[in-house]
């Protein structure tokens, strides 16, 4: 206002254009700067051991959340194109239109490798899904035990907002019996509390349990079997500190590469089917040198059924892509290995919020995306929740 009234003060004359010229380019510069500037966030350096946001968000009255999980195969740290793996994995996000997407087997030998290759994906991620830098795919990196890779979650910025972060990996994991041996995770789990703009939370967790890979050198003759259920029951502690919260909205959710399948020992512990009692000695179980649950046949939940992951409690995850199977008669798999398919890369919830899962004619939105061998050694893994404000 004052450069107006000074430029209206000045008698234009041939002396004074460049004065009046001048003046009209301060107040173009002053209108533009009167504009609204939008603060966002995009991105997050390495790893971040806490986050909370509280800006006020405008609820909504129902929202829509595919949330995937990937295994991205060491994505740049193998002998072969980068692009043509990026692409790969890309065209599989895109196709599943993922809004949270849970990542394996990010390469980070080298000093800030994690963060270039996830800079790389969130970016032409956004840039394939046209969104705007402020709405776009922000990640967020776990710490890991592994020196070579480790997790991470992508997330986009305009969906919701980070409330939480946590990192256990230096988490002590449970004793599987008095005296036995004390295990640590193989890479480190990621836990992050996210706000949806209809009210709801979802207190997600993506891990990457050790492989059977050099099943060898296991001492316990589980191919590391052992290890994964003590990984299992660390986790399934911490998730039901939240769900022992009673805090309803809150949607709890388990995903990653778990390295085992459906009848892995671990597996039965993560659903719930199967406790750590039934493991030790004296149970009704023990581990097979392949990792495989054997259990009486007179001991109870010996089998899988859709009716006892129906069975409402907090004490139980469901496996869904292993219940989708069941209930939507098909044969979704995320590995192969020779002729032999499998479900290695899992999303597990609560029996209480499978009612965000199901469409309008009950049937379970749950699938997998991608072909084998091109861009990983895994599938995609998305399961879509539709989720309506309490108001």
């Amino acid at each position: 206002m004052v450069v107006f009234i000074f430029c209206r003060s000045v008698e234009v004359t041939p002396i004074h254009k460049r004065v009046v010229l001048l003046c009209v380019i301060i107040l173009f510069i002053v209108f533009l700067f009167q504009k609204e500037t939008p603060i966002t966030i995009s991105g997050f350096k390495d790893s971040i051991r806490g986050f909370e946001d509280t800006a006020p968000q405008q609820k909504v009255l129902a929202q829509e959340v595919v949330i995937c999980t990937q295994n991205m195969y060491r994505l740049g740290a193998k002998n072969f194109a980068v692009k043509k793996q990026l692409q790969s994995l890309l065209d599989r996000m895109l196709k599943a239109k993922c809004d949270i997407i849970a990542v394996q087997e990010i390469p980070k030998e080298k000093s800030g490798q994690a963060h270039h290759v996830l800079s790389q994906v969130s970016r032409e991620l956004s840039k394939r899904r046209g969104l705007s830098v402020h709405q776009g795919f922000s990640f967020i990196i776990a710490d890991s035990n592994d020196s070579y890779i480790t997790n991470a979650v992508l997330y986009r910025s305009s969906l919701a907002r980070v409330l939480l972060v946590e990192h256990w990996a230096n988490d002590a994991l449970p004793r599987l019996w008095k005296n036995a041996r004390r295990y640590s995770y193989a890479r480190g789990p990621l836990a992050i509390l996210f706000q949806l703009k209809t009210g709801h939370r979802i207190f997600l967790v993506n891990d990457h349990f050790k492989s059977k890979s050099n099943a060898y050198k296991d001492r316990s003759d589980t191919s590391y079997e052992l290890m994964r259920i003590a990984s299992a029951m660390g986790i399934r502690k911490k998730i039901f500190r939240y769900q022992s919260s009673g805090e309803s909205e809150i949607i709890e959710v388990f995903l990653g590469d778990r390295n085992t399948g459906k009848n892995g020992a671990s597996a039965l512990i993560l659903s719930g089917k199967r406790g750590l009692d039934d493991f030790k000695p004296g149970g009704n179980c023990r581990v097979s040198h392949k990792g495989r649950a054997q259990c009486d046949m007179g001991s109870l939940q010996n089998t899988f059924s859709g009716e006892f992951y129906e069975e409402k409690g907090r004490s139980k995850m469901v496996p869904l892509l292993e219940f989708s199977n069941e209930k939507n008669l098909v044969s979704l798999y995320t590995y192969k290995r020779g002729r032999k398919k499998s479900i290695l890369d899992e999303i597990y919830m609560s029996p209480e919020d499978l009612w965000a899962v199901k469409d309008r004619v009950g049937r379970y939105r749950v699938g997998t995306e991608g072909t084998m061998r091109q861009g990983s050694d895994h599938l995609l893994t998305w399961v879509k929740l539709s989720l309506e404000s309490g108001l």
